[in-house]
């Protein structure tokens, strides 16, 4: 595929913010391409840059005497470009036709015999190769070539948008894809060719399984039956993950098929006991000795500061055997079964620090979700009045004799029974112009409370208003403002709103060194004193220590 088709595709993934557009151009690419180019291509997409070839103020020099421009004229359009490369690359004219020779050379090909040569030149040698490349190339080419050579080449683009581009491209399924480019890449035809190979039924082994959802017990009021029916454990705040572990792989996907091994080695390693063919559900939780709680989300290159743990919850497959099918009480028996048959425990430095009735240790960061011991529901609800207490968001019930997702009548075998939420009185500091029907209006409300003598904002939400209160407030907004930074408008602190919020977590991001967890408007409280506003000390002392 010609040179001109990749520089299309890096220019739509340059100028467009459609993110459908970025799969479509890469799907359509990836598509076309051979597997030489595709392999090139990939590379970039990856987020992967070249060795530089040459520097900014070389190409400067060869541009200035390539186009004759005066020194002084390159210096401005630079402040316009305000960028070597594309400055050089603009101020050069288009070759005639006749002359395009590069316009034919795949990408494979420009590598090889445009770029990849110039680090085993003379300067001389090297400065006449990329004069005649320019030559040959038309403006967008000669772009994507000096941001090549420079090694400032930038198309990266978010792996779940790439994974989607190549499984539209190949007809592989999303989670193979992301599973085969968990490995390291390197740039070769048979790399790309195993990428995209048909399916297997090992691949299938090692894939994740589809996650099971849970009702919302408040909203879906089901049918309680006896309390000793259900198995009710703490609902934990983490990232839900599924263990794969097969032969001698372990492998750590999140619930929107993310692989997280490069992210938390130390559960990996630990997992690495459980037995082969075992496929177990739980939560990653972060803690600091007794609490747990939600842990930062960690990138590949982060290093580990928190305390990890896996709480174990579920199984879903044993010895190879899918489970999914068994009454929850038996996939309970498993899990205590392989619990059994887990060597001496690994200790790693104070990671067995975690001490909470909520979860038993399996050793090392290997937790096994616990049961409460309740005798009705009248003690059920006594508990989830503690949640908090225990750092839990609420409890889970779990029919004992549903399958892995339902039970026996198709009803959801798993129930979400969140704690109270917190109510705070807060006022507006800030309003900006948010997506909606119509995009001036300001729909998403900065709140605030005071701190000594400044508001100091405490969550972000977006209106939920009936039309004639947003209108009222969005009148008050453009009569009340007394700064503007772009979309957002600094107003009086007048308005009053409620703050529903499900807890209070520590910050060093946020000016109020705290955070609320899932902040929604509760309503405005109209015509009332700021007197009303809640005290900041009240939302610190519910801090989760």
């Amino acid at each position: 595929m010609a040179l001109v088709s990749f520089s299309d595709l890096y220019r739509v993934l340059s100028e467009s913010r459609s993110q459908t557009e970025w799969v479509e151009a890469t799907a359509n690419y990836l598509g076309g391409a051979t597997p030489e180019d595709a392999a090139w291509v990939l590379n970039f997409l990856l987020g992967k840059r070249l060795k530089r070839q040459l520097n900014k103020d070389r190409m400067e020099t060869l541009a200035i005497m390539a186009s004759g421009m005066p020194q002084w004229l390159f210096d401005e359009c630079r402040k316009v470009a305000r960028d070597t490369a594309e400055t050089a690359a603009l101020i050069l004219p288009d070759p005639p036709a006749s002359t395009r020779g590069s316009a034919f050379l795949s990408i494979a090909e420009t590598m090889d015999k445009e770029i990849l040569p110039l680090s085993g030149m003379a300067d001389r040698d090297r400065d006449g190769a990329v004069t005649r490349s320019w030559s040959c190339m038309s403006t967008s080419e000669r772009l994507l070539y000096n941001r090549l050579i420079l090694g400032s080449l930038r198309m990266k683009i978010p792996e779940r948008l790439l994974v989607q581009a190549i499984s539209r491209a190949s007809g592989v399924s999303t989670t193979t894809i992301r599973l085969r480019l968990s490995r390291p890449w390197v740039v070769s035809p048979d790399a790309y060719i195993a990428l995209v190979a048909p399916e297997t039924k090992e691949t299938t082994l090692i894939a994740s399984r589809p996650f099971g959802t849970s009702a919302p017990w408040n909203e879906a009021r089901p049918d309680r039956g006896l309390c000793s029916e259900w198995r009710a454990e703490w609902k934990w705040t983490g990232i839900r993950v599924q263990i794969v572990r097969t032969g001698d792989r372990v492998l750590i996907w999140s619930r929107n098929g993310e692989l997280l091994n490069n992210r938390y080695a130390e559960i990996e390693f630990a997992c690495s006991r459980f037995p082969a063919g075992s496929v177990l559900e739980g939560h990653i939780v972060t803690y600091l000795a007794k609490p747990i709680e939600r842990p930062e989300p960690r990138t590949a290159k982060s290093d580990i500061l928190d305390r990890s743990a896996l709480v174990v919850f579920d199984v879903l497959s044993a010895g190879s055997e899918d489970v999914r099918g068994r009454p929850h009480r038996e996939r309970m028996r498993l899990l205590d079964l392989i619990a059994e048959s887990l060597p001496d425990p690994i200790h790693l430095d104070e990671l067995d620090a975690l001490n909470n009735p909520g979860a038993r240790s399996l050793g090392g960061v290997l937790y096994a979700a616990q049961e409460l011991v309740v005798r009705n529901w009248e003690d059920l609800e006594a508990a989830l009045d503690t949640a908090r207490e225990m750092n839990a968001d609420g409890i889970m019930l779990k029919r004992r004799d549903a399958t892995y997702g339902e039970d026996q009548h198709g009803e959801p075998g798993s129930y979400a029974w969140n704690a109270p939420s917190h109510i705070a009185t807060a006022v507006l500091i800030y309003a900006e112009r948010g997506q909606g029907p119509d995009p001036s209006q300001h729909l998403e409300y900065t709140l605030g409370v005071r701190r000594q003598s400044d508001w100091v904002p405490i969550a972000k939400v977006r209106s939920n208003l009936a039309e004639e209160e947003r209108s009222q407030v969005e009148t008050f907004v453009r009569q009340n403002t007394m700064e503007r930074f772009g979309p957002v408008r600094t107003v009086k602190p007048e308005l009053l709103f409620e703050v529903v919020f499900d807890d209070v977590t520590p910050s060093s991001r946020h000016k109020a060194g705290f955070t609320l967890k899932r902040p929604r408007l509760g309503g405005w409280i109209q015509g009332a004193s700021l007197e009303l506003v809640t005290r900041f000390e009240d939302l610190v002392s519910l801090l989760r220590k």
